[in-house]
């Protein structure tokens, strides 16, 4: 995964279920790791789905590899 995208948007359902915080970060473009942060696009320590009934998901970021 690493050597693929360094870039990943945040994907959340957006229904009942959805936490506010992930909410928040829907639609956001984020570093996969924290040596691809920049300025406009920063790093999170948590990732879409990592934790506990989270079913967000990652859209990677092909066009920026």
């Amino acid at each position: 995964m690493r050597n693929r995208f360094k870039y990943y948007t945040w994907c959340a359902l957006n229904d009942e279920r959805t936490s506010p915080e992930h909410r928040k970060l829907d639609g956001k473009k984020f570093a996969l790791l924290p040596e691809y942060e920049t300025k406009e696009i920063p790093y999170l320590e948590i990732y879409p789905g990592s934790e506990h009934l989270c079913r967000c998901f990652m859209d990677p970021d092909f066009d920026n590899m």
